[in-house]
């Protein structure tokens, strides 16, 4: 089930009934959970199966963990299980050619990867490994640790969420809080926006410009990886917030997974306002054994480049994925090695220049995404580096012109407006402001939804990962 569907919104106000108006607390548990697998498996239902697989080894595993003599075995059978189900769906694909060679009689079967299993894998391996830390007390209700493992606003694309913070609020029968809901409504529709009217038109324009590589010129082909960009950015920035604004109406608060990246001043700074979740997550769980084994700078080094080849695979097993965590990495480590040996400027005038620089390798990074072939996705990159005569008429052209004032005035704005929604400022002003102005906001709100959204809809480009 989509948000943006009008399934959704016919189900979530029966959620929200149920959610506050059951009193016992483990039946409200257990419809939650109920109604989160009911939203998961509206689409294909055969998803559950996997979810389920995920649910009953981690939930097991964790209950083992505290009481068992040789504690490790457990972790590594929670670990390889839990891996072992997203490598196969991951690298089934890219692998069965290599396999048809050994096995020619070998036939082959299309499997879709589940929506979700890179997130809630994630979300299972953080539970068994703080379980083993003994930073985490084992939830011994199935049903609980159910609802949190499935919780449907973050399962298909996130966040992902550590038990700390999730369960515990999950846990705690909740009340309808006025405020929680008009702030949370306000996010869902600002994220809506992002997805309908920018996100899925994007979408579009980029389907466009990344067709015209063999005869786009340099500056043509950077110039086609801004809407790819911009796209990923509000597509999945748009989920995380409908997410974060569906959850906060029930009471519930979800990590913020974007801080808006595309003002950082270096790849350091981008990192740690890019897809937050995983990147904390990367840190907690990869870099820092790293780190623990030996406190240099040649150790930093190594397991940041290791979080990234991480965070490449995390997207696909193909190699254009593992190329695109290890340019990154590299970006980084260029970042750390300057920071250690040269001394920062505090020119404030250079900030805007800082913020173009980090944008733009993000950008040319960003054509190892766009391309499933890893020959075209190199052709195009070194194709940056040719600099070639500046021309971008002809596929400027390609896009139609309803659509660039769309985006050209849009984007902008939202991205103002998402600087703003998440100042404390802002939500200070907004409660001061009288009923018709509050009004006044949620009708623009709506028209600009009516009037102005793509006529396509799109899935959320995350779902493929």
């Amino acid at each position: 089930m989509l948000f943006h569907s009008l399934d959704f919104f016919l189900f979530f106000p029966f959620i929200l009934a149920g959610h506050f108006s059951i009193s016992n607390n483990q039946l409200r548990i257990l419809f939650l959970m109920i109604v989160s697998y009911v939203f998961y498996m509206w689409n294909a239902p055969i998803n559950a199966v996997y979810l389920i697989f995920s649910t009953l080894v981690t939930y097991l595993i964790g209950l083992r963990i505290p009481k068992a003599k040789f504690k490790k075995t457990y972790l590594i059978m929670g670990l390889f299980l839990n891996f072992g189900l997203l490598f196969f769906f991951k690298a089934y694909d890219p692998f069965f050619p290599f396999f048809k060679t050994l096995f020619p009689e070998l036939p082959y079967h299309s499997f879709s990867l589940p929506l979700g299993l890179s997130f809630y894998t994630f979300q299972a391996v953080s539970y068994i490994v703080d379980i083993y830390r003994k930073d985490l007390v084992t939830e011994k209700n199935f049903f609980t640790f159910s609802l949190y493992h499935s919780f449907f606003p973050q399962l298909m694309a996130g966040p992902i969420e550590r038990a700390k913070n999730l369960l515990p609020q999950l846990k705690e029968p909740q009340l309808l809080n006025y405020e929680n809901f008009r702030r949370g409504a306000l996010i869902f529709g600002f994220g809506l926006i992002k997805k309908l009217v920018i996100a899925d038109r994007l979408a579009a324009v980029a389907e466009i410009t990344l067709k015209g590589w063999q005869t786009n010129t340099s500056y043509a082909v950077i110039f086609s990886g801004y809407p790819v960009v911009f796209q990923y950015y509000f597509d999945f920035s748009a989920y995380s917030e409908i997410a974060l604004g569906v959850a906060l109406m029930m009471g519930i608060q979800l990590t913020r997974n974007f801080n808006s990246p595309f003002l950082a001043t270096s790849p350091i700074d981008f990192w740690r306002r890019w897809h937050i979740s995983l990147m904390t997550w990367l840190h907690d769980y990869v870099f820092m054994p790293i780190i623990e084994l030996e406190f240099t700078f040649f150790n930093m080094m190594i397991a940041t480049f290791a979080v990234f080849i991480f965070a490449g695979a995390w997207h696909g097993i193909g190699l254009t994925f593992v190329i695109w965590g290890m340019i990154n990495g590299l970006f980084v480590i260029l970042n750390m090695i300057y920071r250690k040996f040269a001394k920062r400027s505090k020119n404030k005038f250079l900030i805007p220049f800082k913020i173009i620089g980090t944008f733009h390798l993000f950008v040319i990074s960003g054509f190892f995404l766009s391309y499933d072939n890893i020959s075209i996705a190199s052709t195009v990159f070194l194709k940056i580096f040719s600099f070639q005569t500046f021309h971008l008429r002809p596929i400027i052209n390609l896009i139609p012109l309803y659509d660039q004032i769309i985006l050209g005035v849009a984007v902008p704005l939202v991205m103002l407006g998402e600087i703003l929604f998440f100042k404390i400022n802002f939500w200070n002003f907004y409660t001061r402001l009288t009923p018709p102005l509050r009004w006044t906001i949620y009708t623009l709100m709506m028209l600009i939804l009516i009037l102005f959204s793509y006529s396509k809809a799109r899935p959320y480009v995350y779902f493929k990962f």
